[in-house]
């Protein structure tokens, strides 16, 4: 038993260095590497269930395989759980400012008191500058539902897109990145700061993989298992489908990021983990602002697949960030938002 679960954990470790791995492989050219960075959360259970099994066991030298293995990849660790005591202390001598990231897709606007609790969510948060994700029309719709809103005397949203910066400073230049085939990308904004400085944020929305609908309902019905493999299938075959959609979508932006000539900030929807190709190259130069100042678990997802950390805040690196926080006391959307607090 000891010698077979010995195996089964070096094959473990094996997987988990391929998931290392994966961010390095782009998913346009290789779409199984996009399973293998999905991967890590499970990966990482089973190395903590290994861990678990040998301490019982009483085999601890055996715990240094897994033990080595996940401290080799810190920072992924870190981007799930954010091992952090306190938030650093926001000194009153320096301006600071709060951005806030929400994809509101599927929250019912019109449906009980959910406008209402939305409202005060937005309210007690009072960020400087809000990223929406998946908005109705502002003007004509949102401010209505969400009064709240109304405080904020800057926004942009372009035409026919659901991405909107709100922002309680003067906006400058604005544009929208968007691809052929699809309406999601980002949007940026200059925000023109009160100490004569200017920032730059992109609200950013990737193609999703557009499965969640069929995994909530992968094997809940009553289906034979050729009707199973013919969902899993389909299921595949989108992801493999939009995939290069994400990628192209990516590199639009980093390009055009590359060009600003003021410091940037990028939140949003990334639709993909701290282990993807993708994240890497969006967090090439920037400081996540989850790992450097967030604290406990980092599910960003609230449906399936489980766990998954895909709402991102990513700051240029002389930016001082005091605080990331996921709030998941809000249930009104299937993401939980993100907050940072950060200065220059």
């Amino acid at each position: 038993m000891t010698v077979l679960m010995r195996w089964l954990n070096l094959a473990a470790i094996g997987g988990m260095l391929l998931c290392y791995l994966a961010a390095y492989v782009n998913p346009a050219r290789y779409w199984q590497s996009a399973f293998v960075a999905l991967s890590y959360p499970y990966l990482l259970l089973l190395h903590a269930g290994f861990m678990l099994f040998w301490v019982v066991t009483k085999n601890y030298k055996n715990i240094l395989f897994s033990f080595l293995c996940l401290l080799l990849g810190w920072s992924h660790l870190n981007s799930l759980f954010a091992f952090r005591w306190a938030n650093q202390e926001v000194p009153s001598s320096k301006p600071t400012y709060t951005v806030l990231t929400y994809n509101v897709g599927t929250i019912k606007w019109g449906k009980g008191d959910v406008s209402l609790r939305a409202n005060d969510f937005l309210a007690r948060q009072n960020a400087d500058f809000l990223l929406l994700q998946e908005v109705p029309t502002v003007e004509n719709y949102l401010l209505s539902k969400v009064p709240f809103l109304q405080q904020y005397p800057f926004f942009y949203q372009a035409t026919s897109d659901g991405k909107v910066i709100f922002s309680k400073f003067p906006i400058g230049d604005h544009g929208c990145l968007r691809s052929e085939n699809s309406s999601n990308g980002s949007t940026f904004a200059d925000i023109e700061l009160p100490e004569k400085k200017i920032i730059r944020l992109y609200n950013v929305h990737l193609q999703s993989n557009s499965v969640s609908g069929s995994l909530q309902k992968l094997g809940n019905e009553q289906e034979n298992s050729e009707q199973l493999k013919q969902k899993a299938r389909g299921i595949l075959a989108q992801i493999r489908h939009t995939y290069p959609m994400r990628v192209e979508q990516a590199e639009q932006l980093c390009q055009h990021a590359r060009q600003s000539p003021n410091w940037v900030v990028l939140g949003g929807d990334f639709n993909d983990t701290p282990q993807s190709y993708i994240y890497r190259m969006l967090g090439e130069n920037r400081c996540d602002a989850w790992q450097v100042a967030g604290m406990g678990w980092g599910v960003t997802y609230r449906e399936r697949p489980p766990f998954l950390h895909i709402d991102h805040i990513l700051m240029h690196p002389k930016f001082e960030i005091f605080s990331c926080k996921i709030l998941d006391e809000a249930h009104l959307s299937d993401h939980n938002p993100v907050v940072s607090c950060f200065s220059f």
